[in-house]
């Protein structure tokens, strides 16, 4: 249905904002406003805010900031509501403008001895990443919070995927809007100094940012927190939190005043700052394939990148697309004495060992896994051993050996922790820089026949798995979309189980898993791209010749000839 762009008029009793006295009283005024003009849709506010924004503003943004009670912080994102409210000259948005200065830009009511020294705005951020990359969505998604008036944003992901370097960019972006400062503190929850900052150390970094002498800091977190509020009051100053481990961390650190912002970069355990604090957090995931290639381009050069497109592509996945480790590879190559290739990076990367992809990045790593109990530290090395794309909380019930609940909980926990990663419902992975660690932990930490016990419940559950599809499907008359669904998700990781049981001298093992996966591909081509099916049956093609079974290999080479023939009599039975 088409958008009536048609421009608002205001009516007569058009809202009078020079009689507010308080935030509340202004987006009351607001509300009239929209009223006042028949109450238009958020869909034709926002058009007509983004005839006057030239399509700038999103639909989020002006429901975000309808729906509370504090003033924006950015006067911008009020006028163009003002205008697609009809007020479409200069003299109309004066008085409030007026009264929104006098609501966010209020004097602070100090005490004679804060009086005595004069404030001095901080100017603290650290210099942000140069070549900063992408995340062009997550950009907007922080903007529209900070324009929607939320005052606490969080920031989480797993180690190195470039949480810190986003705060920056995005806080460097807005400094013109935080007047009296912007105020960064390392939390260093995860650095390799060890002990964590506290609140009440942190605390007294910002009141001394802040220009309150030594001498007026209190002792006590309680009061220094107090003393911190009041030094915040009314004034618009942008807080960065960096590396927090938990919300008690952050909780004493949170301004008294809508007009500040703070902005808190964590791995996880912010749930608790989201539900009591108001806060709204952000999961930022691996950079997608073309933003980091185009990282890669940014450090290493664009010519290397088009004399090697390939190898470029390939380094991208070995580095789990996390911006740290591609920068600390792209940098090796950028500063080697002797003239090393992509080629050369990405056959280093495949034969080494987790302690060889940089001190840096396993750093980061020990301590997220340091962080978890005994019992998430084995399941995450363990989960290390698998070799799929992707796995579910069953799967993960048979290589831990735990009930179901346990082994939910567990993932859970990882997740929480980012360390895995969810895909989809009840699907998991770990990006593969991460699978690297947990691989090496488990050599390091774990004897041959606890994995190899592992391995061989989780071949086991795979055979019985797929026996329990192929009788299923041979009883049903018709093949149910959910099953063609797991086909799909489970024949990359079926292969997989069956090259790595062969590789533990689990020939038998092996072969009765080769035979259990007939099915899979037989039925699965109906399922999916042709050529991706093709392209994993002649995997299995392969593996059914390197683990020695002539029957399976005879029927993988029926397969490959039926996805040559034409489907249309079983394409109608597929659906």
């Amino acid at each position: 249905m088409a958008t009536d762009t048609t421009p608002c008029t205001p009516f007569a009793n058009t809202p009078d904002p020079t009689s507010v006295t308080s935030e509340t009283q202004y987006m009351e005024a607001m509300h009239e406003l929209r009223i006042s003009v028949g109450n238009p849709s958020l869909r034709d506010l926002t058009a007509q805010a983004n005839r006057w924004k030239r399509g700038s503003l999103p639909r989020s943004t002006l429901s975000a900031m309808l729906t509370r009670s504090t003033v924006p912080q950015r006067w911008p994102i009020i006028e163009a509501y003002l205008r697609a409210c009809g007020l479409d000259n200069d003299q109309a948005i004066k008085p409030w403008r007026r009264a929104w200065e006098q609501i966010t830009h209020g004097k602070i009511a100090h005490s004679p001895a804060l009086a005595s020294r004069e404030f001095l705005a901080p100017r603290q951020l650290p210099i942000g990443v140069s070549s900063f990359i992408g995340r062009n969505h997550e950009l907007d998604q922080l903007d529209a919070l900070a324009d929607g008036g939320y005052p606490v944003m969080v920031i989480q992901g797993m180690p190195g995927v470039g949480k810190s370097a986003l705060a920056l960019h995005w806080a460097h972006r807005r400094t013109n809007e935080f007047s009296d400062g912007q105020i960064f503190i390392n939390l260093g929850s995860h650095s390799s100094r060890g002990a964590r900052l506290s609140a009440t150390e942190a605390l007294g970094q910002a009141l001394r940012a802040l220009n309150v002498p030594d001498e007026r800091i209190p002792a006590g977190q309680d009061e220094r927190a107090a003393l911190f509020r009041t030094h915040l009051a009314n004034r618009r100053v942008l807080i960065m939190l960096d590396d927090a481990v938990d919300p008690d961390q952050i909780r004493p650190l949170l301004p008294g005043t809508p007009t500040c912002t703070v902005l808190v970069t964590a791995r996880a355990g912010m749930h608790d700052l989201v539900v009591h604090q108001d806060a709204r957090a952000l999961a930022l995931d691996p950079l997608p394939p073309a933003e980091a290639l185009d990282l890669l381009r940014a450090v290493v050069g664009p010519d290397e990148i088009a004399a090697e497109p390939e190898a470029s592509k390939e380094l991208v996945k070995l580095c789990g697309r996390l911006p740290l480790a591609l920068r600390i590879v792209a940098a090796r190559l950028h500063t080697s004495h002797h003239r090393q290739t992509i080629a050369d990076a990405v056959i280093a990367l495949q034969e080494v060992k987790g302690e060889e992809l940089g001190e840096a990045i396993e750093t980061i790593f020990d301590r997220s896994y340091a962080g978890l109990t005994p019992e998430s530290r084995l399941a995450f090395r363990l989960l290390g051993l698998i070799k799929g794309s992707t796995f579910t909380s069953e799967a993960a019930t048979a290589l831990l050996a735990v009930e179901l609940p346990v082994a939910r909980r567990l993932l859970t926990h990882l997740a929480d922790a980012s360390l895995i990663q969810p895909t989809a419902p009840d699907r998991y992975c770990l990006n593969d820089l991460v699978r690297v660690y947990a691989h090496k932990l488990t050599l390091d930490e774990d004897d041959d026949r606890a994995r190899t016990a592992a391995l061989v419940r989780l071949a086991t559950w795979y055979l019985s798995k797929c026996r329990e599809i192929s009788d299923l499907l041979t009883s049903e008359s018709n093949r149910p979309r959910p099953i063609l669904d797991w086909i799909v998700k489970e024949r990359p990781n079926l292969i997989a189980i069956i090259i790595h049981t062969h590789e533990l001298g689990q020939s038998r093992l092996a072969w009765d898993l080769a035979d259990a996966g007939y099915d899979l591909f037989d039925l699965g081509r109906y399922a999916s791209n042709s050529g991706e099916v093709r392209r994993e049956a002649e995997r299995y093609l392969a593996l059914c010749r390197a683990i020695d079974h002539p029957q399976a290999h005879a029927r993988a080479q029926e397969i490959l000839a039926a996805l040559s023939r034409p489907r249309c009599a079983s394409r109608t039975e597929a659906s």
